[in-house]
């Protein structure tokens, strides 16, 4: 790893609402300490996050506006 970076790992989270009830999808991102337990997530674990909430909105390669809901993990359990 180069001097002065950072760690990273991050890992889609699919949140229940309900039986009949599509789930809302989000993206974990574990920083320096949680990248390796972001890292090591698979289909189907059972996970708790705690963490923030950020909104990010970029333009994809056809040009459309896309947003992306992040959690930027504190703990990943």
């Amino acid at each position: 790893r180069k001097a002065g970076t950072k760690d990273v790992a991050s890992f889609r989270l699919a949140v229940s609402n309900g039986k009949d009830v599509e789930p809302e999808w989000f993206t974990v991102e574990g920083w320096e300490r949680l990248a390796e337990r972001a890292a090591s997530v698979k289909k189907g674990d059972f996970v708790g996050v705690s963490g923030r909430i950020k909104q990010e909105t970029y333009t994809d390669k056809a040009g459309a506006k896309q947003t992306v809901v992040k959690v930027i993990a504190d703990d990943i359990a």
